[in-house]
C-alpha cells in the first residue's frame, strides 16, 4: 500500500471521526436544549400552580400573607413562594414571588394581586351629583351632569345614573350653566332651566350632617370617627391635616381636612382619588375657589365655594347655612357623577379600614379567585 493511500485512509478516518463528534455533540446539544426547555416549561407550569393557589387563600382571608419563604414539593418540583403588601399607586397590592427549581434550572414569577377584593358601594346618601342639606345656586359655565361616567369622564352607554342636584333647600339655576342628570328610565343632557333632574325641598331627616353618615354611618361601618381614624392610619396614602399645605399630591386613600372655626382652604389644588373631606365640629370648614387638579371619588365638604375645577364622582355638602351665600360653582367647573369613581372610592376605604363589606371573587374557567394586577415571569 503506497504512502499516498496510507495518507488518504487516515485522512478519512480523521474526516469521519469529526463528522461523528461533531454529529454526537449536535444530538447531545439537542437532547440538552430539549430537556432545558421542557423542564423549563414544567416549571412555569409550577409557578403558575402555586400563583392559583395563593391566589385561593388571598381570596379566603384578604389579610393572607408569608412573610417567611416557604418551600414545598409539587408534580416533583420544589417551588419556594413569599408574599408581602406593597403599594402600586393608588392601589393596595399584594406581591407574590414565586421560585421553582429543578438541578440547575430556575424559573422566577412575580403576581400582583388586587387586595381590595371588597365590592365598592354607592352611600344611599349619594343622591345626585352633587347632594346637599342647604340652598343651591349655580351661576357662569358651571356643569353639573347627574348621568354616569366612567373614571375617565365619558358618559356609560346605556344610559344611567341619577339626579343632577339634590337639597333640602332650594335650587337656583342662572347664568349659563347647565344641569343634567338621569330619572325615570330618561337621560336628559347638561341644559339650562332643567327642572327634571333636579330634587329640592327634600326631607332635612335623610341629608347627612356628618362625613361619616356621609358614607352611610355606624350602620355601615362608620361610627363617628371612623373616616379620621383611617386618614390617620396613613394607610393606603391616606392623610390627615389641619394645614391643606402640608398635603402630598396625588391625594389618595382618605384625605382628612380639619380646619379651625370657620377657616378655609383656598385656591384649592384636588388632584387625586379617594374621599376627601374638609370638615370641622361646626360643620363651618370651607373650601374656596378649588381652582385646580381633577379629583375621581367622593368629596365630603362642609362648605363648597365656587369650584372651578372637575371632580368626577359625587360631592357631599354637610353645612345648612353657606357661609358666602349658595353658589357652588360661578365658572367652568364641572361635577360629573360616576359610579365607577365613587365604588373605587369606597372599596379602598372598606378595605384599609376593615369596613364589613361583599367580597368579590374571580370565579369562573381560567380565572384566578383573586383579581390579577400583573403576572410577571
Amino acid at each position: 500500500m503506497g504512502q499516498s493511500t496510507l495518507i488518504m485512509l487516515f485522512g478519512c478516518m480523521i474526516v469521519c471521526g469529526v463528522v461523528n463528534y461533531s454529529v454526537n455533540s449536535q444530538l447531545l446539544n439537542g437532547s440538552q436544549s430539549s430537556y432545558d426547555y421542557y423542564t423549563s416549561a414544567e416549571l412555569v407550569n409550577v409557578n403558575n400552580s402555586v400563583g392559583m393557589l395563593v391566589a385561593s387563600n388571598i381570596a379566603s382571608d384578604p389579610n393572607y400573607r408569608v412573610s417567611t419563604p416557604v418551600t414545598i414539593s409539587l408534580f416533583g418540583f420544589t417551588a419556594t413562594y413569599s408574599s408581602q403588601m406593597v403599594y402600586i399607586d393608588p392601589d393596595s397590592i399584594i406581591q407574590v414571588s414565586i421560585t421553582s427549581t429543578n438541578g440547575q434550572i430556575t424559573r422566577t414569577s412575580t403576581i400582583y394581586f388586587y387586595k381590595n377584593a371588597i365590592e365598592g358601594v354607592v352611600p344611599s346618601t349619594v343622591k345626585a351629583s352633587v347632594t346637599s342639606r342647604a340652598n343651591l345656586a349655580t351661576l357662569g359655565s358651571m356643569i353639573i351632569d347627574g348621568n354616569d361616567h366612567t373614571t375617565n369622564g365619558d358618559l356609560i352607554s346605556p344610559s344611567s345614573g341619577t339626579y343632577g342636584l339634590w337639597t333640602t333647600g332650594t335650587v337656583n339655576q342662572s347664568g349659563g350653566s347647565t344641569i343634567g342628570g338621569f330619572s325615570n328610565g330618561v337621560s336628559t343632557a347638561p341644559r339650562t332651566n332643567n327642572t327634571v333632574n333636579i330634587m329640592a325641598g327634600q326631607p332635612v331627616t335623610t341629608a347627612p350632617s356628618t362625613p361619616d353618615l356621609a358614607m352611610g354611618g355606624a350602620s355601615a361601618g362608620y361610627s363617628e370617627g371612623k373616616l379620621k381614624e383611617i386618614a390617620l392610619s396613613g394607610v393606603g396614602g391616606s392623610q390627615y391635616v389641619v394645614n391643606p399645605g402640608m398635603l402630598n399630591y396625588p391625594l389618595s386613600g382618605v384625605t382628612y381636612v380639619e380646619l379651625a372655626y370657620g377657616d378655609a382652604w383656598t385656591s384649592s389644588n384636588i388632584s387625586g382619588s379617594g374621599v376627601l373631606i374638609v370638615h370641622n365640629a361646626w360643620t363651618n370648614a370651607r373650601m374656596i375657589n378649588l381652582n385646580s387638579g381633577t379629583f375621581k371619588g367622593m368629596m365630603i365638604i362642609d362648605d363648597l365655594v365656587h369650584l372651578h375645577t372637575d371632580i368626577i364622582g359625587g360631592v357631599i355638602v354637610l353645612t345648612n347655612a353657606p357661609s358666602e351665600g349658595n353658589c357652588i360653582g360661578n365658572g367652568n367647573g364641572t361635577i360629573l357623577y360616576s359610579s365607577s369613581a365613587i365604588k373605587s372610592a369606597t372599596q379602598t376605604v372598606m378595605e384599609d379600614g376593615n369596613i364589613p363589606g361583599n367580597r368579590k371573587v374571580n370565579y369562573g374557567f381560567g380565572n384566578t379567585r383573586s383579581f390579577v394586577k400583573y403576572w410577571l415571569e
